[in-house]
């Protein structure tokens, strides 16, 4: 699937989907700075609510600008409303999960809200692949879950 986005100010949108595989890759030019992106959704493995372990995986958003200008990456808070508490569903069956900075799971990433962090740089590299990891985590022993496919869609915003 591609979509193409043009606004006419230097605030871009992406949706990053979670739970099921797509691949969104807008190209656009604002000003004298292009910049393309492409957004990895995460895909959880099968959830096994006996395990003491959490369920991990990843995603990724990637940018390439033809001119180093700062630029912040935030994600949204998906369809509960908060950073702190992102839930994926199915029907009425919902898992909680979120969304991190760090592989270790201690920075949530969003939108500075509610304790969250997002990704900042005064100066990335010029025409260059800037790959950003998505590290994403389901708790371990959410024992209401009912079999079925969940998903969650989380919008990345991005500004330079």
């Amino acid at each position: 699937m591609h979509t193409t986005i043009k606004l006419p100010a230097r605030k871009l949108v992406w949706v990053l989907f979670v739970g099921f595989a797509i691949v969104l890759t807008p190209q656009f030019a604002l000003a004298a700075n292009r910049c393309s992106v492409q957004v990895s959704s995460v895909i959880f493995p099968t959830y096994n609510l006996l395990t003491p372990f959490d369920t991990q995986t990843h995603g990724a958003v990637i940018f390439n600008c033809t001119q180093s200008s700062p630029i912040t990456v935030l994600l949204g808070t998906g369809e509960s409303g908060s950073v702190a508490a992102r839930r994926m569903m199915c029907g009425a069956s919902q898992l909680i999960y979120n969304l991190f900075l760090d592989a270790a799971g201690q920075v949530i990433w969003g939108d500075g809200t509610g304790g969250s962090q997002f990704y900042s740089n005064s100066s990335p590299p010029s025409n260059v692949n800037v790959v950003l990891p998505v590290y994403a985590r389901i708790p371990a022993r959410q024992t209401k879950a009912t079999p079925g496919v969940y998903k969650d869609t989380v919008v990345v915003t991005i500004i330079y």
